[in-house]
């Protein structure tokens, strides 16, 4: 695995394994913050991120284990508002999580089940999410926003 300081164009490469996911998400975090995004929106990126990796992990086929994930963290700014927003691409099966249905919450602690909440976590802690296909890679944005005047 290359270096995580080492990000190219293409992305960090992240194996689809859990020791790899602490490490990206390490990584997500320390970028973060030295790039000056707010701890509550790192925390919500990187939640997102540890949610759309397993996904990945879980339920992406062979295809996707045997391949690394690609990670890209992007910061902008402009005068009113500012962004962070991971860029993830994988090469499991065909997923867009996007405008996939989302479970229900259970109305009650003992109605819950384990698992089944990690897209409504993806589009309840983002701000902004799209997915498309590029060729033989799934490609999922999701991004944090927030304003100074919340700082």
């Amino acid at each position: 695995m290359t270096a995580l300081n080492e990000l190219s164009h293409e992305g960090m490469p992240v194996p689809a394994e859990a020791g790899a996911l602490r490490e990206a998400s390490f990584w997500i975090r320390s970028e973060c913050l030295a790039q000056g995004v707010p701890e509550e929106q790192t925390d919500r990126l990187e939640l997102c991120f540890n949610e759309a990796a397993a996904n990945v992990i879980a339920h992406g086929g062979p295809s996707a284990l045997d391949s690394d994930m690609r990670v890209q963290l992007r910061v902008t700014s402009d005068a009113a508002s500012h962004e962070a927003e991971i860029v993830m691409t994988d090469s499991g099966q065909p997923f867009n999580p996007v405008d996939s249905p989302l479970e229900k919450r259970p109305g009650r602690l003992e109605d819950a089940e384990p698992g089944g909440l990690g897209l409504l976590m993806l589009h309840s802690f983002s701000d902004r999410m799209s997915y498309r296909r590029a060729g033989e890679r799934n490609e999922l944005r999701f991004s944090v926003t927030w304003s100074d005047k919340f700082l």
